[in-house]
């Protein structure tokens, strides 16, 4: 089974999707719990994946009585799912021809799709040398929508380990109130606004010479401007919002 995941990581699943639909092919359709007695997963685990791969059509649902089940997608199948992989690049391929840099001065924009992808552009962060800062805007609420407690706190953790402080304005919610409780050990610090009046469904973190964007809402899209004059200028405006709201 092995060189089976290998296979269909180089397709662009991860390992434990590959895993997940494998078994899933020999088991037939199956409740979670038994996918993860199969798999060797967690149920908790395979819940972070689970309608993401329905999404992009390598598992299929049925339902028995009031349990869902779940089985992998016919094997002939996945080559409709390439041939439409390969349609959506060809589509791209004139935009992404334009933001292709061709000078010194250019920027660099890097684009990710989907919870994995999200998970890619914020885990960039922690290749920052130690000691490095991030400052932005932040909505925990939205973030949560997405990704569990333990993904959060797994991030935090490792961002923190190296000492990569973030400043934050935040609206207020249960969770940026929760989190904000813990700035020293997780070395970071923020500015909390009443929701009513900033209420935000896109994140954005400032560091180095880039500006990552995230959409949290429907589109869960993530985009990075690798850019040290636009990187500068978001800068700034956050700084001048950061220091009169010290103020006040």
């Amino acid at each position: 089974m092995s060189s089976q995941i290998n296979s269909l990581e180089k397709l662009g699943l991860s390992k434990k999707e590959a895993r997940l639909y494998l078994i899933s092919l020999e088991t037939g359709p199956a409740t979670v719990a038994k996918l993860a007695q199969k798999s060797g997963l967690k149920r908790g685990t395979i819940y972070e994946f689970l309608g993401e791969m329905v999404e992009k059509g390598l598992l299929e649902v049925s339902i028995s009585g009031k349990r869902k089940l779940y089985s992998g997608t016919e094997p002939k199948k996945l080559q409709k799912i390439i041939d439409r992989q390969k349609d959506i690049l060809e589509s791209l391929l004139p935009d992404l021809s334009l933001l292709t840099s061709t000078g010194p001065n250019k920027p660099k924009i890097k684009f990710y799709e989907g919870k994995e992808g999200i998970l890619k552009a914020y885990y960039e962060i922690l290749d920052l040398p130690d000691g490095s800062e991030v400052i932005g805007f932040a909505t925990l609420g939205e973030i949560y929508k997405i990704f569990t407690r333990s993904d959060v706190d797994k991030y935090v953790k490792k961002r923190a380990a190296k000492r990569i402080k973030e400043k934050l304005i935040m609206p207020t919610d249960e969770y940026s109130e929760s989190h904000s409780q813990d700035n020293k050990k997780e070395w970071r610090e923020t500015l909390l606004i009443p929701r009513s009046k900033f209420f935000i469904t896109n994140e954005i973190n400032v560091y180095q010479n880039k500006v990552a964007i995230v959409s949290l809402g429907e589109e869960k899209v993530a985009v990075i401007i690798e850019s040290q004059q636009i990187a500068d200028t978001q800068r700034a405006i956050f700084n001048l919002i950061w220091n009169n709201l010290r103020k006040k």
